[in-house]
């Protein structure tokens, strides 16, 4: 990691290196803020956001790790 991050580094500073940096999505980011990290991973997908919700499901964003591919899953 950059040298700036210090042990004594604010969360938010570290959040907006991690978004900027693409290590992680601002979606991604603030579910780990809300302590509800779990769930980033779907089989081989790494869920990136969510697209939309309706009363039953929702639909995120993924990419599939090895490839990079993206696709929907709902």
């Amino acid at each position: 990691l950059d040298s700036r991050l210090t042990p004594g580094t604010p969360a938010s500073q570290l959040g907006r290196y991690l978004i900027e940096n693409g290590l992680l999505t601002r979606w991604q980011w603030e579910r780990i803020e809300e302590g509800r990290a779990e769930g980033f991973h779907v089989g081989d997908y790494i869920c990136c956001d969510r697209l939309d919700a309706g009363a039953i499901s929702a639909v995120f964003e993924a990419r599939h790790a090895r490839t990079g591919v993206r696709v929907a899953l709902k």
